[in-house]
């Protein structure tokens, strides 16, 4: 992922084949991000 990139609750994503509702994004120590999501696919 680009650093400039973020994302926000909210926001759909598409891991593995699979579609993902992000419900949390947190810095990290090290500048990244760690990213909470729930499966949303059929």
């Amino acid at each position: 992922m680009n650093t400039a990139e973020t994302l926000a609750p909210g926001a759909r994503i598409v891991v593995r084949d699979a579609e993902w509702l992000v419900t949390s994004v947190d810095r990290t120590s090290t500048g990244g991000q760690a990213i909470s999501a729930t499966g949303i696919s059929d």
